[in-house]
């Protein structure tokens, strides 16, 4: 603030100087009559002269009030005169000292030690510099902001009154939260390896009598403003705008692999087989070599379990088509398959329940919204890595949404090995076979 008034002294210092010599040049051409003609000519210049002279010590003073004024000024402005006073209520007091641990959760969607958690990993990011015109938002604002609107939907008009900031500051901090949370997906959203796959494993076997399990793959849909460029590509099969959402979650309904962006029109397999899950099946990447031991020699690759709509193979285990002429055997394997199953259609619930904006048809670019929706995923991962509790209502919430979002449920394919070689589809029938003899009693 010193350097700011030093500069402006010395600059209409320098000015009042070089006003002078002005001056000076000036009048020394106006003691030549004969350059400026007769004499009311020659007063005339004289008065403006003048003029000039005054406004140039009026403005100099001006200049040099401010740069004393900037000097004395205390390290705090009161904003008042380029700012709208909104106050701070809701936040400071409401919030922070009212709310009890049960609002806590319901408006920012997990407990209090979780939204302390989040705040220190995303503080490097998320903190501001302090000035002397203002102070910057502390990060656990911003954090409570933005799961504000991921927890409510809540346009940023609202948002704004509630948290006494601009709607331009809202769009802003939910943007750089985003940014902050997607940066460290690798952290939250993890495939399961080594240690971590035989629990998996392990918890599919024990919960739901399936052997080997290494992950549960399904998609679903997200409602959006349709862009106006491409509308029929985002019309799903049941009438509305939506983009897709493929997940892999295991046990504990954890995403670990998520794959968004395609348009509510594509068929889940077309989505699955240009995903990197499918590319490092291919390549024997997803479980590498691991296998289960069913007993009496017969030993089963760790596997995908998937709906009728993906194709089967060595590396994904899907159910019977049930054209009415399946055997006991068959219909009991389905029936297994579909309970363990249920963790993907389980964790995409409490993804929306808890993320309510995955309900809405926010207005944002579909770029932004894929963010958007990662981010989500991620939170979710936190959420039950903190073994976060989830409410009877909300569950509510996602039956009341699914009624009026009803999602498309796509048929199986033909050829059923489509996208796969036969030789995988081969496998994957072996695969499917064994599992049928093992898990009929």
């Amino acid at each position: 603030m010193a350097a700011i008034a030093t500069c402006l002294f010395l600059w209409n210092f320098f000015r009042f100087l070089l006003g002078k010599k002005r001056c000076k040049a000036k009048q020394s051409i106006l003691r030549q009559p004969r350059v400026y003609g007769t004499r009311r000519r020659l007063s005339e210049r004289r008065r403006r002269l003048g003029g000039f002279q005054r406004r140039a010590r009026v403005h100099m003073n001006q200049m040099n009030m401010l740069a004393v004024t900037l000097l004395q000024m205390p390290k705090s402005i009161n904003r008042n005169v380029w700012a709208r006073d909104r106050g701070n209520m809701f936040w400071e007091h409401t919030v922070n000292v009212t709310f009890t641990e049960r609002e806590w959760k319901e408006n920012f969607r997990m407990s209090k030690d979780s939204f302390n958690f989040l705040c220190n990993i995303l503080r490097p990011q998320l903190t501001r510099q302090e000035t002397h015109l203002r102070h910057s938002i502390t990060v656990e604002k911003q954090v409570a902001i933005t799961l504000w609107f991921l927890g409510s939907g809540d346009s940023y008009r609202t948002i704004s009154h509630l948290f006494a900031v601009g709607r331009s500051t809202v769009s802003t901090i939910v943007k750089r939260f985003v940014q902050a949370v997607v940066s460290r997906k690798n952290l939250f959203i993890k495939f399961p390896q080594d240690a971590e796959l035989d629990r998996v494993i392990q918890g599919y076997a024990n919960k739901w009598g399936f052997p080997n399990v290494g992950g549960a793959i399904d998609g679903t849909h997200i409602p959006i403003i349709a862009p106006p460029d491409s509308k029929g590509d985002y019309y799903n099969r049941k009438g509305w705008h939506s983009i897709q959402l493929q997940a892999v979650c295991n046990d504990r309904y954890h995403f670990t692999d998520i794959y968004i962006g395609w348009p509510g029109s594509v068929h889940d397999a077309r989505v699955f087989n240009n995903s990197l899950i499918q590319e490092r099946g291919m390549d024997g990447n997803l479980f590498g070599q691991r296998v289960v031991n069913l007993g009496n020699n017969r030993n089963v690759p760790v596997s995908l379990i998937g709906d009728a709509a993906y194709p089967l193979s060595h590396f994904l285990i899907k159910p019977f088509n049930d054209n009415g002429r399946l055997s006991d055997e068959q219909q009991h394997f389905n029936r297994c398959l579909s309970r363990a199953r249920m963790t993907i259609e389980n964790s995409f619930g409490r993804l929306k329940g808890r993320w309510r904006c995955l309900m809405k048809r926010l207005d944002v670019g579909v770029s932004t919204l894929a963010e958007l929706i990662l981010t989500c995923c991620i939170l979710h991962n936190i959420c039950e890595q903190e073994a976060e509790g989830f409410p009877d209502d909300w569950i509510r919430a996602v039956d009341e949404h699914n009624q009026a979002y009803p999602q498309p449920r796509n048929c199986a394919q033909r050829p059923p090995h489509n996208g796969i070689p036969l030789q995988g589809f081969n496998a994957g029938q072996n695969i499917r076979n064994a599992l049928v003899q093992h898990l009929y009693p």
